[in-house]
């Protein structure tokens, strides 16, 4: 399921909350709002197989805070970089990931989608 808002006072909240680089204070926010975080993030920029995810990142501060978050959730991971060369020069990008069977993230990727037969 979709949902679309066209909120100007949702998007100030955003801007308030948040940047390129992750939350501007994530010490401060809730669990709930740090698992929300991670899960928004595994749907834009991860993926789910099984019960394992993998978000990946070129931003190295943004990384940082993932790893931060996960650590205050007391969830363990693993982090993987890859360099590799483009035509604007060298460029790093960093996977964390980790196991979904703690279910603290229900993340939309790993809902399983049952498809319909005609009856």
């Amino acid at each position: 399921m979709n949902i679309d808002i066209y909120s100007k006072d949702l998007v100030r909240f955003l801007k308030k909350k948040a940047n390129k680089n992750g939350l501007l204070n994530h010490e401060m926010e809730p669990k709930d709002f740090l698992i929300g975080f991670i899960e928004g993030l595994i749907d834009s920029d991860g993926y789910v197989k099984r019960n394992y995810a993998e978000i990946t990142s070129a931003n190295e501060r943004l990384k940082e805070q993932i790893k931060d978050i996960l650590k205050i959730l007391r969830i363990k991971f693993n982090e993987r970089t890859y360099n590799y060369t483009t035509g604007q020069g060298d460029k790093t990008e960093y996977r964390i990931g980790f196991s979904l069977l703690h279910k603290k993230f229900n993340p939309i990727k790993w809902q399983v989608v049952v498809s319909q037969t005609a009856g």
